[in-house]
């Protein structure tokens, strides 16, 4: 017969209270059961436990110096089970993560989608915004992740980058430039330019990389969503210049792209408050990020683009 943890909780609480009616009763047993236990403990250990008189229990003089070994083995129980709910609550919890519209595509919803899949019970909140919104979100600490390019100036967010890339020109596959290698500023002299707005990163850097660091607006077209520059492309109405991220996600993969000259670099960051701890999630979460930057970087290779992982 072995020593059972029922054994021990019979025996702890029956000290306590001292009746087995009692006993019995918050266990939720029979009376016959917490004798039995009580008999099965007493024969385990070879001693008596507890000394019957007119009805009534009195524990020996070695039940009350077991009784501290029991009660510590319980309160090491609830440590053990405590530890385990911790393990739990990570496993469900929330992640909240925001991310400029580009990633939207394919990179953050697919790292979510995986997840996910390791922790069903997690909740997660996925929200885009444009860059400045980002870095104001993970400042205030509304969201626990945010992902977006550089440069980012903001003494209150901790930066993280990922993955580096070049300005490409996205065109129709009928377009009469297609089939360049490469194009410059020569090349798109006569195109109408579909760019980003100059406040975001892409823009910022696209108009930097003209000599004098400005360009003509002239019949350019702008816009704020990577995913609308793609649609105005699909329409026919120019070349547009961007990050390649589109590239990889559904409205992006039959376009046509060319490395933009000069090389222009654009860097992708995860951005974490400064103000407290990065939790398990979260770098498990950028762990998953940066699995599939590896995929994209080998689609951009395919087409013969540039992108490297940082890590």
């Amino acid at each position: 017969m072995k020593l059972s943890l029922r054994q021990l909780e019979v025996f702890r609480l029956l000290m306590r209270v001292r009746n087995v009616t009692d006993t019995a009763r918050v266990l939720r047993i029979s009376q016959p059961a917490v004798s039995a236990g009580i008999k099965e403990l007493e024969a385990q250990f070879g001693i008596p436990l507890f000394l019957r008189s007119g009805g009534r229990l009195r524990p020996t003089p070695e039940a009350g110096l077991l009784l501290p070994e029991v009660e510590r083995l319980f309160l090491q129980l609830s440590a053990l089970h405590s530890r385990a709910r911790e393990f739990v609550d990570a496993q469900a919890g929330s992640l909240s993560i925001t991310g400029i519209p580009t990633l939207m595509g394919q990179l953050l919803p697919r790292a979510v989608a995986r997840f996910k899949a390791e922790r069903p019970r997690t909740h997660i909140e996925l929200v885009g915004h444009p860059t400045s919104e980002v870095t104001s979100r993970i400042m205030q600490e509304t969201m626990d992740v945010g992902f977006a390019y550089l440069p980012i100036h903001e003494p209150g967010v901790a930066i993280e980058p990922l993955f580096k890339t070049e300005l490409v020109c996205l065109m129709h596959p009928n377009h009469r430039l297609a089939d360049r290698p490469s194009l410059d500023a020569q090349d798109l002299a006569d195109e109408t330019l579909l760019t980003q707005m100059s406040y975001t990163p892409p823009g910022l850097a696209l108009r930097e990389s003209f000599t004098g660091g400005a360009m003509s607006l002239a019949g350019m077209v702008e816009t704020n969503l990577s995913v609308a520059m793609a649609s105005l492309v699909r329409e026919g109405l120019g070349i547009g210049i961007i990050d390649p991220m589109v590239l990889c996600s559904p409205i992006g993969r039959d376009l046509v792209a060319r490395p933009y000259l000069p090389k222009t670099t654009m860097t992708l960051a995860a951005i974490y408050s400064r103000h407290r701890p990065v939790s398990r999630a979260v770098i498990r979460f950028v762990a998953v990020v940066s699995k599939g930057l590896d995929e994209i970087v080998e689609e951009l290779a395919a087409r013969g683009l540039y992108g490297e992982r940082l890590q």
